[in-house]
């Protein structure tokens, strides 16, 4: 069968390569794999949760494709991290039926890391203001759209660092800003220990809304020598 691939509507970095999925379009393939071919972790998962997990390692791997040339199957790490191939960092996410992916030149840089999330409102919303803004955050009074990109640019910045620090990061540990909503781009101040962790001090990543999703996606600048 021939998947559907489409661009991401967020704008990327210069030598950066990501794609979306419906993750319907992969429905047929979950049903005709084997329970062999499925990493431990998704042998006894729902068709639903398989779907997701099949829909993001293909966009990850026509992502891949894009930035390489080459056909390189997509891994899975020991802590159920994708496993990417050598010399490039990667990122994916899904949600509400769409699963995205990212690919960049992991030597050029110091990682990437993409997600999506929807427009929070109800319980959710205060769940995420309550658990995941710091206190000058929530002080801004943001509305529901800058709450819901900040939760998506908080876990673009953790999937990105993630190989690098190699430790549970708090959402405390980096404060969202909008900084152009003309231009799509938001700021991360990072706090100290993130900060050391990733030899910089904040960081500049992009967005965009599309069918009630926001788009969040962030490079890492490459770290110095010795950090």
């Amino acid at each position: 069968m021939t998947l559907r691939f489409a661009p991401l509507p967020v704008d990327l970095p210069p030598g950066c390569h990501g794609v979306r999925l419906d993750v319907a379009d992969v429905a047929p393939l979950v049903a005709m794999m084997p329970a062999g071919d499925w990493p431990e972790a998704m042998r006894d998962a729902a068709d639903s949760r398989r779907a997701d997990f099949l829909a993001g390692r293909l966009a990850a791997r026509e992502a891949v494709r894009l930035l390489t040339g080459s056909d390189a199957r997509i891994g899975r790490s020991g802590d159920g991290s994708p496993r990417w191939p050598d010399g490039v960092a990667g990122s994916i996410s899904h949600y509400d039926g769409v699963a995205c992916a990212v690919a960049v030149d992991g030597v050029a840089t110091g990682g990437i890391g993409i997600d999506i999330a929807p427009l929070l409102d109800g319980d959710r919303l205060r769940a995420v203001i309550r658990r995941c803004l710091t206190d000058a955050e929530g002080a801004a009074a943001p509305s529901d759209a800058d709450v819901s990109l900040a939760f998506a640019a908080k876990e673009a910045v953790f999937k990105a660092a993630h190989a690098r620090v190699q430790r549970h990061i708090g959402f405390g540990e980096a404060e969202i800003a909008v900084l152009d909503a003309g231009a799509g781009t938001w700021t991360a101040s990072l706090g100290h220990m993130l900060a050391v962790d990733l030899d910089t001090t904040s960081l500049t990543g992009t967005y965009a809304w599309d069918r009630s999703l926001v788009y969040a996606v962030v490079v890492l600048p490459t770290p110095s020598i010795g950090s």
